[in-house]
């Protein structure tokens, strides 16, 4: 999975936020962590399969959103796998 497709995915995650309301400080978080992402020079994937969720800080992120990212890269990914449910 592309850094640029899981972007993406925040991007959606940070707009839905926005429509319900949220707080628009964790709003932009999430954007900024989306932005960031795109100018990673490693994979996402990479990144995440690396490093323990638990453990797993972004240079760019503080350690909850980096915990909720990965898992959002762990979701994706199985969602794309051929035969996963």
């Amino acid at each position: 999975m592309e850094n640029r497709q899981v972007a993406r995915s925040i991007f959606a995650i940070a707009s839905l936020l926005e429509s319900q309301g949220a707080n628009p400080f964790r709003v932009r978080a999430y954007r900024r962590a989306a932005v960031n992402l795109l100018r990673m020079p490693e994979s996402a994937t990479a990144f995440v399969r690396e490093a323990p969720a638990a453990d797993a800080v972004a240079p760019f992120t503080y350690p909850a959103p980096a915990a909720r990212m990965a898992e959002a890269v762990e979701l994706a990914i199985t969602r794309r796998r051929p035969g996963a449910t």
